[in-house]
């Protein structure tokens, strides 16, 4: 029952200041839809989707970097958490030039097939030198729970994200003073993530770390994170290359509205996440944090998707303005995908946090029938809305049907320890 009430808390908490911290992304987004227009807003949509694609990786360090990091406060071995920072930071660090060293050195291939200048690439790269160690530092504070500080980081990387980029573009720096300002506030941001976590840093103890279960752990987690991503984030980088450059801006914006019930509620499985890891190491009762979790996903998916479908015109026109009319039509379906996709991860973060792997065959095939069937029919913004709805209902029931033989080898095995 604490275990329970904890969760509602952290919760609570994480949600409101994560949606704070969604709210000013959006804020820069409708910011620059406006300033910008459609055309160039395209540009930051598509170059954003391959932020969010990569997000996949990072998001892969930060579960992983929880996950062992609860296992640890599990056991109360602070000491060697300390020294597990060091190692992943040192390695994210080297990671994250390397990857900006690719778009640099890549930057004219990748503006000849998104059709944008490379110098936009190039000042799009600078904000994967620290992306990497930032979210292992968050992945650390997800573990250790201090959802507090998790939240600060992010608000944090937003407001500063939000001010540079303000900042440039009213200087007349257009879409390139929006695309740097992204490496700014990540800066900023690692900074502040550190300051939580400097007492840990000081007080390390080496100690041999298991490498091979770390890979072991991490390579299913990667590839769960990658196919997630990709069913969010590949369709704006395919409409980029599909329609014309305003079509690719309207896209991008419905996009970013109906995202915001996945970016909103994905705070909630992070806070189950390294409860439940914590508690099934610790052989206790999860089951009341999971269906906590997936009922306030549940409902705040379904109360976003109704707004949605009840008040098209007031959002499209508040946040983006006329120039985007013609997305009006499909925010309410393009929601109810997000929407599905949304208790999908919750799903997904389940079964990871119990080192559960069986549904990464069915998420595979179904987010690439959702990009092929993209690829093949993209004749206009709602087939290709359709398409991913399809495959995102596909998914959930083959989740709900593998999360009732995870239900079912629990009880056999755990003597109905498990889901309760």
């Amino acid at each position: 029952m604490k275990k329970d009430k904890t969760f509602v808390m952290a919760s609570g908490m994480l949600f409101t200041t994560t949606l704070i911290a969604s709210a000013i992304n959006y804020v820069y987004h409708f910011l620059m839809g406006r300033m910008l227009g459609p055309a160039e807003y395209g540009i930051i949509g598509a170059l954003f989707s391959v932020i969010y694609f990569i997000g996949a990786t990072l998001n892969t360090v930060q579960t992983v970097a929880a996950k062992f990091v609860s296992v640890l406060k599990a056991k109360s071995e602070g000491s060697k958490i300390g020294w597990l920072l060091r190692r992943i930071s040192a390695k994210m660090l080297l990671l994250g030039v390397g990857v900006s060293l690719v778009f640099v050195f890549g930057s004219t291939f990748i503006a000849d097939f998104l059709a944008m200048p490379a110098r936009h690439v190039v000042a799009f790269s600078t904000a994967f030198t620290l992306i990497f160690v930032l979210f292992g530092m968050r992945g650390f504070l997800q573990g250790l729970q201090k959802f507090r500080s998790l939240s600060f980081s992010i608000i944090v990387e937003s407001i500063f994200r939000l001010a540079v980029a303000l900042g440039l573009v009213a200087l007349g720096y257009g879409v390139f003073g929006a695309l740097i300002s992204y490496g700014v506030a990540v800066a900023f941001s690692v900074v502040f993530s550190f300051v939580p976590l400097a007492r840990l840093w000081k007080s390390a103890e080496k100690y041999k770390i298991n490498s091979s279960e770390v890979y072991n752990y991490s390579i299913p987690v990667l590839i769960a994170m990658v196919a997630i991503t990709a069913a969010y984030t590949l369709d704006v980088f395919l409409a980029k290359h599909f329609f014309d450059p305003v079509t690719a801006g309207h896209y991008a914006a419905a996009g970013l509205l109906s995202k915001i019930i996945f970016f909103g509620s994905v705070s909630i499985a992070q806070v189950m996440f390294p409860k439940i890891s914590e508690m099934y190491a610790a052989k206790q009762n999860y089951s009341g944090v999971f269906k906590k979790a997936l009922a306030a996903v549940i409902g705040v998916s379904a109360a976003a998707t109704a707004a949605y479908y009840l008040f098209p015109n007031f959002l499209v026109s508040v946040f983006f303005g006329p120039a985007y009319a013609d997305v009006i039509p499909i925010v309410g379906p393009f929601s109810l995908a997000i929407g599905i996709l949304s208790v999908n991860f919750v799903f997904i973060s389940y079964f990871l946090s119990l080192n559960k792997t069986g549904f990464i065959p069915f998420l595979l095939i179904f987010v690439a029938a959702e990009l092929t069937g993209i690829w093949f029919w993209h004749n206009s913004m709602q087939q290709i809305i359709t398409i991913i709805a399809a495959a995102m209902l596909a998914l959930l029931l083959s989740l709900v049907a593998y999360f009732f033989i995870v239900q079912s080898k629990n009880e056999n095995i755990h003597n109905n320890t498990g889901l309760q």
